[in-house]
């Protein structure tokens, strides 16, 4: 084992001792070749680890996404089923034990299918440093006056049913 010893007199261990095996120390070129060699072969095998770890990583995530494809479509089934129990019900609201069912209306989805026609019209801009529709002030026209812009199509939506479970 090599030590260095100061000036004082105190002795200090090399910080390479812990990878020194029983002492032992490369003192020429064949045997320090014979260690990269050793090095190169560990590397190897390394890589052969990781990358059976990354097959098994896909298969994994193959598996996963399977399995939660099905078991999103039994979700999608049982949601359905709720949905169409609360309207039966006539309610908006129902508490349950387990959960919260719920249908709201949402508003309509204003789809500008000419921007050009309606920044023409020039009442349905909002200016910022890009020139964009603004779907707010669209709305409140819609609502107001019940007149349809140009370049415009209002598109009504599905009232939007919600659940949420109970911890």
């Amino acid at each position: 084992m090599e030590t260095n010893t100061s000036m004082n007199g105190s002795t200090s261990l090399s910080p390479f001792d812990d990878f020194i095996e029983n002492g032992m120390v490369v003192q020429s070129m064949p045997d320090a070749d014979f260690y990269m060699g050793k090095v190169a072969e560990l590397d190897a095998e390394i890589d052969e680890v990781n990358e059976s770890a990354e097959l098994q990583i896909e298969r994994i995530k193959l598996w996963q996404e399977t399995r939660t494809s099905v078991i999103e479509r039994q979700k999608e089934y049982f949601l359905k089923v709720l949905h169409g129990y609360l309207i039966s019900t006539g309610k908006k609201t129902e508490k349950l034990v387990n959960g919260t069912l719920s249908i709201r209306k949402q508003q309509d989805e204003i789809v500008v299918e000419d921007k050009d026609a309606v920044t023409q019209d020039g009442r349905f801009v909002k200016e910022k440093m890009t020139v964009s529709v603004d779907k707010t002030s669209i709305r409140k026209h819609i609502f107001e006056t019940g007149e349809i812009p140009e370049g415009v199509s209002v598109n009504p939506r599905e009232p939007r049913f919600s659940y949420k479970l109970n911890p």
